[in-house]
């Protein structure tokens, strides 16, 4: 029974990835540079990354991707052959590790009208490929989290800053293992705060910032309100249980709050914030989605609303080359 629901799980992740890899590549933004510095130009890439630390740091890992998927010979094949990867990666993800059916529907529809996710899936692909590979491959240690953070800096740099933060927030836990929870809390809202400001200057070298503006559009001060809601929500109704449930929640957990640690700390301090909370998006909801009670279902309300207003309010077209109605008739194939 189990693995008859895993085919179902699969062949609908399929058809929605494909549904989603077909869309017309000149609707969205940032989608040429994939299609010819990505998807052609890779020789020349890797050519220059002459050292092993240009090609950490260079992002080889995705351009190598890229040439294996030049078998094809058709970049735009290339381009969708990520795009399909990186949906049912998403899609699949959200069905593996919720445990009620309605959930994974409602998850998939909460990370796909949500602007900043709807960019990883999308426009952003090197970040969003790094990202699949994590939810396919999610490890249940912390010290396999840290090692695959790594590796998936070949493919975008952005997970470097994640492996380091991470990495920090182990330490600090360790240091101060008998001390207060707030004390804890503190220290990395600190460390937060110096990572914002180093890594707006590392960022330079490092290609994260590319598309920093767009990825938290139409946010305003909302944004921040409402992840700090939802952060103060996780660290007072989630902590005590997050080790009763599954092998993964409680990583979840820890890499929901690093996340929204990061978000917070950088949001008047850097743009680079607003582009990171990406990647923990998935981790985020699945944390609200767990045990859902009268209050969780007021705070996932209250997520879904503010990002269902941003993404019809200018969040979605941050992204796209065409209007929202536009992009609705392509979805939809309405011509």
């Amino acid at each position: 029974m189990v693995l008859k629901k895993t085919y179902l799980y699969i062949l609908f992740s399929l058809i929605y990835a494909l549904w989603l890899c077909m869309l017309p590549h000149e609707i969205f933004k940032d989608r040429d540079s994939y299609l010819t510095i990505y998807a052609q130009d890779f020789d020349g890439h890797l050519g220059l990354n002459s050292s092993p630390l240009l090609f950490m740091f260079n992002e080889g890992g995705y351009f190598l991707i890229n040439k294996l998927l030049s078998v094809f010979q058709d970049p735009s094949v290339t381009v969708r052959i990520i795009v399909f990867t990186i949906c049912f990666s998403v899609s699949f993800s959200c069905f593996r590790y919720t445990d009620k059916l309605w959930k994974a529907f409602v998850l998939l529809i909460l990370l796909f009208l949500n602007p900043q996710f709807f960019a990883m899936e999308l426009v952003v692909l090197r970040q969003g490929l790094g990202l699949a590979i994590l939810l396919l491959i999610f490890p249940s240690n912390r010290v396999k989290l840290l090692f695959l953070l790594l590796l998936l800096g070949l493919i975008h740099t952005s997970f470097y800053i994640l492996f380091a933060f991470f990495l920090a927030s182990l330490v600090i836990e360790k240091i101060l293992k008998n001390s207060l929870i707030g004390l804890r809390q503190l220290v990395l809202v600190l460390i937060g705060i110096i990572f914002n400001v180093l890594i707006y200057f590392v960022s330079q070298y490092l290609g994260a910032k590319q598309e920093l503006n767009a990825s938290d559009a139409g946010g305003s001060g909302f944004m921040f309100l409402i992840w700090l809601v939802v952060l103060l929500y996780i660290l007072i109704f989630k902590r005590e249980s997050r080790t009763s449930y599954d092998k993964y929640y409680e990583l979840f957990y820890d890499f929901s709050v690093m996340g929204l640690m990061i978000y917070l700390t950088g949001y008047f301090l850097s743009p680079i914030s607003g582009r990171l909370i990406g990647t923990f998006i998935p981790f985020i909801y699945l944390v609200l989605l767990k045990r859902v009670n009268f209050l969780g279902v007021i705070v996932l309300l209250l997520v879904f609303c503010l990002n269902f207003l941003l993404f019809f309010r200018g969040g979605m077209e941050a992204f796209t080359l065409v209007s929202i109605l536009d992009f609705f008739k392509h979805l939809l194939f309405i011509s």
